[in-house]
């Protein structure tokens, strides 16, 4: 697998780690029971992603597996809205589900592009959506959290254009 395969893998297998979060509505959590939980959920949103079949941009059913993979991350990312974290770590938790947020909406245009025929466009968003995935990767882990990743297709070969 090529770095840039490698990259569209991480980012898909990031969303669909938050698939998985989930709030209590019971109040605020302790920084320990917030990193818990969304770690929790990240174990189970992996192995649920890892049963996706996620072809590379170019091949047919790119379109649909990342469809599915939004899909689990929009219901992820209200779930994680519903963490009530300590509020001092609030900004970072924030900070954090912008991130999220925002790669949701690069998939989006990823699934579009790919829709589209746009292979440069789709590369080019894919490139995007990697730097965004490792950043809420960091941001997860300053809060604690470990193992969100995200699967993504692999872009599209060079050596086929």
């Amino acid at each position: 697998m090529g770095g840039r395969a490698l990259i569209v893998v991480t980012i898909l297998t990031v969303l669909a780690s938050f698939a998985a979060a989930c709030g209590s509505g019971d109040g605020r959590l302790s920084a320990g029971q917030f990193a818990h939980r969304a770690t929790r959920a990240c174990a189970r949103a992996n192995r649920q992603a890892s049963e996706l079949d996620i072809p590379a941009l170019d091949e047919h059913g790119s379109a649909r597996a990342i469809t599915r993979v939004i899909a689990i991350e929009r219901r992820a990312i209200a779930e994680l809205h519903g963490l009530q974290p300590p509020q001092r770590l609030e900004a970072r938790v924030d900070e954090w589900l912008a991130t999220i947020d925002q790669l949701v909406v690069e998939t989006e245009f990823l699934r579009e592009s790919v829709e589209h025929g746009d292979r440069n466009v789709a590369d080019a968003i894919a490139v995007r959506a990697a730097r965004l995935s490792l950043r809420s990767q960091v941001l997860a882990a300053r809060l604690g959290v470990r193992g969100c990743t995200m699967p993504t297709p692999p872009p599209v070969d060079p050596g086929t254009e």
